[in-house]
Formats: structure tokens, C-alpha cells, sequence
């Protein structure tokens, strides 16, 4: 376990209730995806 992890963890036991993401954060994730679709189009990741 790294310890980004395990920060997370503790941060977790903490609160007693799961991790929620940070919105703003997840929606920067999701706009990468959608320009890196756009990007490579339809192509499989794999290829």
C-alpha cells in the first residue's frame, strides 16, 4: 500500500463514511477522456 493509499485510508476511518471525489476533479478527469476520444477517435487502446 502506497502512501496515498493509506492517507486515504486513514482519512476514511476518520469520517466513518466512504471516500467521495472531489467534483471538480472528476470532471477534469472526464473532459481528458472525452479529448483523448476525440483524439483517437474510435480506435481500441489496446491497438
Amino acid at each position: 500500500m502506497d502512501s496515498g493509499q493509506l492517507r486515504q485510508q486513514e482519512s476514511q476511518e476518520r469520517l466513518g463514511k466512504p471516500f467521495a471525489a472531489n467534483p471538480g476533479v472528476v470532471h477534469e478527469l472526464e473532459e481528458a477522456q472525452i479529448q483523448r476520444q476525440l483524439l483517437l477517435g474510435d480506435t481500441p487502446m489496446g491497438m
